[in-house]
């Protein structure tokens, strides 16, 4: 029986993008945004995934008392091809991508938050 491939634990960054992965998931970092994956990053055998998470706007300034940061569902799907990672993020339930991002494992990211 052949052992399920996840996406390697630990740090992944590129320009504008954070992303930390543990057994359970992962949690993300952009310039002007952040979000979660709930669910271990299972990867194909051509080194594909694609699992439903959450992705939170952000705007400049403090985080006003009572605002929703429960953000939007949204998809993350993506390949794993050596060290390097293509990330794609929609919206649930919508066909527009919200942006792609291009990240390498064990390099922090390049993140200028929202001022």
């Amino acid at each position: 029986m052949q052992k399920t491939k996840s996406l390697p634990k630990g740090l992944w960054g590129g320009e504008h993008i954070s992303m930390k992965v543990t057994e359970k998931g992962a949690t993300l970092e952009f310039d002007c945004a952040h979000g979660s994956i709930a669910e271990r990053v299972v990867l194909d055998g051509d080194g594909k995934f694609s699992v439903k998470g959450r992705y939170v706007r952000e705007r400049p300034g403090p985080v006003h008392e009572g605002a929703d940061q429960s953000g939007e569902p949204a998809v993350f799907s993506g390949s794993v091809v050596g060290k390097t990672l293509t990330l794609r993020i929609k919206l649930e339930g919508s066909s527009e991508e919200i942006s792609a991002f291009t990240l390498v494992y064990g390099k922090a990211g390049r993140i200028v938050k929202c001022l």
